[in-house]
């Protein structure tokens, strides 16, 4: 992802985040500015995180996005 893309960038149901820590986060639902974040694999839920800190962590390089892109 280039800098733009990652200032832009839009959360989609199904992204997985992935951190330097070995963490991965997929998004569950998005509220506005905020997303409901899931662990991958459960069903534990975690609470809300503004969409800005996720483009902050983007930013900064500390996680990593997989998006699942349809094949046309």
């Amino acid at each position: 992802m280039t800098m733009m893309e990652k200032l832009r960038y839009a959360p989609k149901e199904g992204d997985v985040l992935i951190y330097l820590d070995g963490s991965h986060l997929q998004i569950e639902e998005i509220k506005k500015t905020h997303v409901k974040l899931v662990k991958s694999g459960s069903d534990e839920g975690l609470p809300l995180k503004p969409v800005a800190h996720i483009r902050t962590d983007l930013i900064r390089n500390e996680c990593f996005l997989c998006r699942k892109t349809d094949k046309k």
